[in-house]
Parts: structure tokens; C-alpha cells; sequence
């Protein structure tokens, strides 16, 4: 891994273990090993390392949804399943602490996000599905992601599952009208 992708991880590891309000570049900079100096070398300012969190973030996730969609699955169900996966696995804490440190510093540290939701509405819309049901599914994992992020009564996999499931059957059923 690289030296640069250390101090996200890093950044992320400062936040979900000692929160938001610690994040700090002498803060992560000890999280990773590194030097101060080390650290502005790769990130010239805590804006200039939230953005890059923000950008690391979602370059895992998409490539998460390119594998899904490797598997003949639409882009719907490719976004579903990568989200599902993240929700179970630890890397989900590079999109939570990401978002949430962009939130919490400066609004317009989002625009990495906001450019991201355009594609992926692009990608949606050109998708050969129903687009409105395609939102829904949507914003239904967006919900399950919030929902863990912010410990908001999360709901278990399997019925997360069955969410899904149902969902798809609807989309079958609606491209096949």
C-alpha cells in the first residue's frame, strides 16, 4: 500500500476511533507513522486530506460496483450488492468517515460526492431499466448505509436481503411489461 493511502487509511482510523472533533493532521500523522512534514507532502492542508478521503472512498466503492457488475448484473444491482458488501465489511469505514469528515469540516468538501451521485444518476438513467424504481433501489441502499453510519437502528442482513430481493423482482418484472 502506499505511502499516500496509509494516511487515509489512517485519517479514517483517527475518526472512527477517537471522532471527528480529532481529526487533526498531527493526529493522523501519528496514526500513520509518518512525519508531519511526511504527511503535508501528500496532503497540503486537513481540506486537501478530507477531499482525498473523500476521492480514495469512492474509488473503492466504484471499483466494489464494477466487480458486481462483472457478474452480467445491471448497474442497479451492481450499486445494491457493492453496497450490501460494504455494510458487512470494514471498508465501509472509508466511506462513513469520509462523508462524515466532509460534513463536519466544510461543505464544500462534498463536491467529490455531489460529482460521484451525478455519474451514478447518469448511469442509472442510461441503464435500460425502470428508472424510477432504479432511484428507489437507490436511495433504499443509501438509507441502509445511513442508517449503519449514524447507528440509527440499522436493520440485519437478512432482512436486508429480502429488501433487495423484492426489489429486484419488481425491476424484472417491470422491464419485462
Amino acid at each position: 500500500m502506499s505511502k499516500r493511502n496509509e494516511i487515509l487509511k489512517a485519517a479514517s482510523a483517527v475518526i472512527a476511533s477517537q471522532g471527528l472533533s480529532n481529526l487533526t493532521l498531527d493526529a493522523v500523522a501519528k496514526e500513520a507513522g509518518v512525519s508531519k512534514g511526511g504527511l503535508l507532502y501528500h496532503f497540503p492542508s486537513k481540506d486537501a486530506l478530507i477531499e482525498g478521503m473523500s476521492r480514495f472512498a469512492i474509488d473503492e466503492f466504484n471499483q466494489e460496483v464494477e466487480k458486481e457488475q462483472e457478474q452480467t448484473k445491471s448497474f442497479i444491482q451492481a450499486y445494491a450488492q457493492a453496497t450490501l458488501n460494504d455494510l458487512e465489511h470494514p471498508q465501509s469505514l472509508n466511506l462513513d468517515t469520509s462523508l462524515l469528515a466532509a460534513i463536519g469540516n466544510n461543505h464544500d468538501l462534498l463536491h467529490p460526492w455531489q460529482e460521484q451521485y451525478e455519474k451514478w444518476d447518469k448511469q442509472i438513467r442510461n441503464g435500460g431499466e425502470n428508472v424510477d424504481l432504479s432511484l428507489i433501489i437507490r436511495f433504499v441502499c443509501d438509507g441502509l448505509w445511513f442508517s449503519k453510519m449514524f447507528g440509527l437502528q440499522p436493520i440485519e442482513k437478512e432482512r436486508q436481503d429480502r429488501m433487495m430481493k423484492y426489489l429486484f423482482t419488481l425491476l424484472e418484472k417491470e422491464s419485462n411489461v
